[in-house]
């Protein structure tokens, strides 16, 4: 999980971006094909944020940060409806020609909860990815005021909110690497 965080911003910007920019230049007419990059790439971002949280907390925090089982419940959550979303529509386009629309009743309304709650998923998943962001900031720099909005905003853009989230998780496990160090030179010269 650290290999990703550790990325440069334009590396992760390529890896996110270019199954979408691929799919949409080459496979024109392959929906399956276009379907599969479309799937790595949206995998790759939320993967991303879940390894930020996931490395912060156990490099930044040593684990002593608050209970993740919200935030793993989201991801599952968004995962199951997600995909119900998608086989369900595909399934309903199948063998009916068409999409599901409001005149199809008890099904409409059961895809449109499972969409809003699949939206509330993500929304927590951006919330908590950034909060951890800011919490770790304020640890490692307490001189310096950290923002949850600003992050929560760069991971609603994250085609443009890579190129500041990265860089600044970089920083942050590079100034915590050195305190370590420092911690234990310290230890190690008071001991001996």
């Amino acid at each position: 999980m650290k290999t990703i965080i550790t990325l440069k911003h334009w590396q992760l910007f390529l890896i996110i971006l270019l199954p979408v920019l691929v799919s949409e230049l080459i496979a024109l007419d392959l929906v399956l094909l276009r379907t599969l990059l479309s799937f790595i790439s949206f995998f790759t971002l939320f993967f991303w944020m879940y390894s930020i949280v996931h490395v912060l907390s156990e490099e930044v925090f040593n684990g002593e940060r608050q209970n993740r089982k919200y935030y793993l419940t989201a991801y599952l959550v968004f995962i199951f409806a997600g995909v119900a979303v998608y086989l369900l529509n595909k399934y309903f386009v199948l063998t009916n020609g068409r999409s599901i629309n409001s005149s199809d009743g008890v099904l409409f309304w059961f895809m449109l909860i499972l969409g809003l709650c699949s939206l509330w998923c993500i929304f927590y998943i951006y919330y908590y990815t950034a909060r951890t962001i800011s919490l770790a900031n304020i640890k490692l720099n307490p001189d310096e005021g950290s923002i949850t909005t600003n992050y929560f905003l760069a991971f609603w853009f994250y085609i443009i909110g890579i190129w500041f989230v990265q860089p600044k998780v970089n920083e942050l496990l590079s100034k915590n690497e050195r305190a370590e160090a420092t911690k234990i030179q310290d230890q190690t010269t008071n001991n001996g």
